[in-house]
């Protein structure tokens, strides 16, 4: 026998008109992707915050700010403003009172990561602040065929062809 409350916590469940949020990265299938997805949103009449652009652990942030929201856990603003500052003080809070000698060069394999690291590079503090310099290459996200190409691979420092 089922359990009456749970078919009433399902039908409420169900009743409440669906929510979706969504973010895409620079592959050149994208544009096209999303446009599908909106008018399959659009013909179902579901509401839907489409964010641009984004890394995939920023997404899971708004989404996290969004679900949390006017709770006792609201963990922040679902913006990508919120995003690095909510980074930006975590870096800060596990650099106190360290140092870093040197810059870190991240390769961002023409992909969304370059221009969002260099957001992101914006709010940490430089080296000589108790911070960290870093140096972003291979950012190129205007050609979706740059994704991936001739990029450095950490161990050896090869080349390879993506």
């Amino acid at each position: 026998m089922i359990n009456d409350t749970l078919v009433d916590e399902i039908r409420q469940v169900h009743e409440r008109p669906a929510k979706v949020v969504f973010a895409r990265d620079t592959r050149a299938s994208g544009p096209s992707l999303v446009k599908a997805l909106k008018a399959a949103l659009d013909a179902l009449g579901v509401e839907y915050k489409d964010y641009g652009l984004l890394t995939t652990p920023q997404l899971h942030y708004m989404v996290r700010c969004i679900n949390t929201a006017n709770t006792p856990y609201a963990f922040g603003e679902p913006t990508e403003k919120g995003y690095y500052e909510k980074m930006a003080a975590a870096f800060k809070t596990i650099m106190h009172g360290r140092t870093i000698q040197g810059a870190v060069t991240v390769d961002c394999a023409n992909g969304v990561g370059g221009p969002k690291l260099r957001e992101l590079i914006k709010y940490l503090p430089r080296a000589q602040e108790g911070g960290i310099d870093i140096k972003v290459v291979n950012d190129d996200v205007v050609k979706p065929d740059a994704l991936n190409f001739e990029v450095r691979s950490v161990r050896g420092q090869e080349w390879c062809s993506g």
